[in-house]
């Protein structure tokens, strides 16, 4: 416990966590260090050229990058690589547009869709499961300021503002040969 009286903020709280709820991954019976899976949650925060950097949490316990590639998010760990088929989710985005509040030309759009895992590689090499993945956008337009439209919400430019990020859960397990 010394050790951690000389940490502070985000390192502090992360020292006790580690140590309230044991961190790592759900372990094998025998007590080995080898994961066998389990839940886990992910948290993406996105850039506009379709890449972003990645948290995933509980049976992953990791940090890095993702980047989409057609129907593919590609999540690339400290310790491996794997992709999520975001098939469904594209498929209903493009489907659904957002919902706009003409007034404050503020939006907002919500998606979620099933993901399986595919392609592991590294540590996560044979990782299967299945994710629910929830992609969200948010932005500000701005307001024509002359002419026929004045006053009306530009949609035809780029946003004043956006937010967009990824998140996801569901059960993860790993296969070992």
């Amino acid at each position: 416990m010394r050790s951690i009286n000389k940490l502070s903020g985000g390192a502090l709280i992360a020292a006790i966590a580690y140590a309230t709820y044991g961190g790592g991954a759900a372990l094998a019976a025998d007590g080995a260090r080898t994961p066998i899976g389990g839940p886990i949650k992910f948290f993406v925060t996105t850039f506009s050229n379709g890449t972003g950097d990645i948290i995933v949490t509980g049976a992953i316990g990791s940090y890095g990058t993702s980047a989409a590639s057609g129907n593919d998010l590609k999540v690339t760990l400290q310790h491996g690589a794997f992709e999520l088929n975001v098939a469904t989710l594209v498929a209903k985005a493009s489907k659904s547009g957002p919902s706009l509040n003409t007034v404050t030309c503020s939006g907002v759009s919500s998606v979620s869709a099933p993901a399986p895992v595919l392609n592991g590689s590294g540590a996560y090499r044979g990782l299967s499961g299945k994710l629910k993945v929830t992609e969200t956008i948010a932005f500000i337009l701005p307001h024509y300021a002359s002419g026929a439209h004045k006053n009306e919400c530009n949609n035809n430019t780029r946003p004043l503002d956006d937010y967009s990020s990824i998140t996801g859960s569901g059960t993860v397990k790993f296969a070992y040969k």
